[in-house]
């Protein structure tokens, strides 16, 4: 990882500026650059989470539910492939 620190600067409004101004006192930030660095990260962590997660219907978990309980069986190539290796490893 590099632990070389990057810099943003982005104009805002004088409006948007008393918002931010106001946002980090009551949460208690010591800079507005503390309270939008904590907020754009949170905002990142979660949008990264949101599009890692799988949300499955509720039919199709019952179905991933009975694909894990039930013994799987090897199909023709996958038995192919086994004997191969095997012969090989001899």
């Amino acid at each position: 990882m590099n632990h070389s620190q990057s810099h943003l600067d982005i104009p805002v409004s004088a409006e948007v500026q008393e918002l931010l101004e106001e946002a980090a006192r009551l949460c208690g930030e010591s800079s507005i650059n503390s309270f939008m660095l904590k907020a754009a990260t949170d905002k990142a962590r979660k949008i990264i989470d949101r599009e890692n997660i799988l949300e499955l219907s509720d039919r199709d978990t019952e179905k991933m539910a009975q694909a894990l309980n039930e013994p799987c069986h090897p199909n023709n190539e996958l038995l192919k492939a086994s004997n191969m290796y095997r012969k090989k490893s001899q």
